[in-house]
């Protein structure tokens, strides 16, 4: 096999975790009793895991499909990472699973810039 020129190699990488967050076994998609506190905690949280340096990453998937969201985390080990997102108030309340997967990504640290605001997103 040939060897990959330097320039061609991605700068940057690190190891890192993928946290899927897909329907889970109490999901409702509707507005019912709990809900929007529910969604509320989840963004909190996911806020939260963030200014502690553990996310660099996370977002919604708005396909209507079984995977939710999605989020990039920065831990020792796959176990630790799951902890983590175990403790997702969503999850513990079984409207949201999630799975964990390693990966190898561009840092995203200098680079990513965080929203205040909803509507700050969607402009």
């Amino acid at each position: 096999m040939a060897e990959i020129p330097p320039h061609l190699i991605p700068q940057n990488v690190r190891p890192c975790f993928v946290g899927l967050f897909l329907k889970g076994p109490r999901w409702t998609a509707h507005d019912g009793a709990g809900l929007h506190e529910l969604e509320q905690s989840h963004l909190a949280f996911l806020r939260s895991i963030t200014e502690q340096g553990f996310c660099t990453l996370a977002g919604s998937l708005v396909d209507g499909g079984r995977l939710q969201g999605l989020t990039v985390l920065v831990a020792a080990t796959k176990e630790e990472a799951e902890r983590v997102l175990g403790a997702d108030p969503a999850v513990q309340a079984g409207h949201l699973a999630c799975e964990v997967h390693p990966a190898v990504l561009p840092s995203l640290e200098g680079v990513v810039k965080y929203a205040t605001t909803t509507s700050a997103v969607l402009q």
